[in-house]
């Protein structure tokens, strides 16, 4: 079973699929949802003004078309591209389910996210998550290689590595089974 799997992936980088199509894909619809969301060339989804919507969305697309091609048509970008993407996409299903934990930890039963409750999260959680990305990115580009573990000798981590996980992980069960045995905040905690 897996090898018809193994086959057909095989097939379809054979077929450039991975190389040419999905890159194309990507830098098309994000600089396409760039260009509509900046409104650059007026309103797309404008009700009142069809032909100025349509206008918008036809000069996006034209110039999304462009620069999808232009950036596919460098072997460094298509290359740098596909090393990224894995890395986003582990960090996306890293933040959701960072999101599904604090979620179910935090708000009472019953409730949905109100906007007071977004807004403190979007300041603890998601700020510390876009710098932890452009980390991640800017060290797969290679620009961290003399920041990071600078002023730590490589020794000391060759020692005391697995040691530090240990404790690290033993304090985030800790935190966990805290958050799990706590006792929930009443209504009239919360309403002052």
């Amino acid at each position: 079973m897996v090898a018809i799997y193994e086959g057909a992936i095989n097939l379809l980088d054979k077929f450039g699929f991975f190389n040419i199509i999905l890159p194309w894909i990507l830098v098309y619809a994000l600089t396409y949802g760039i260009l509509l969301n900046t409104r650059i060339f007026g309103d797309a989804f404008n009700s009142n003004n069809v032909k100025e919507a349509k206008m918008a969305r036809s000069i996006s697309s034209m110039i999304a078309f462009a620069i999808a091609s232009i950036v596919i048509g460098s072997y460094h970008a298509v290359t740098s591209i596909r090393g990224v993407v894995p890395l986003i996409a582990i960090f996306l299903i890293i933040v959701f389910s960072i999101i599904l934990v604090v979620a179910a930890f935090a708000l009472p039963e019953g409730e949905l996210i109100k906007t007071d409750t977004y807004a403190k999260f979007k300041k603890y959680m998601g700020i510390p998550a876009t710098i932890l990305l452009i980390l991640v990115i800017l060290n797969y580009f290679g620009l961290l290689k003399g920041i990071s573990g600078s002023g730590v000798p490589g020794s000391f981590w060759s020692k005391y590595g697995d040691y530090i996980g240990a404790i690290l992980m033993l304090a985030a069960f800790g935190v966990i089974a805290y958050l799990l045995v706590r006792e929930p905040k009443s209504q009239e905690q919360n309403n002052n």
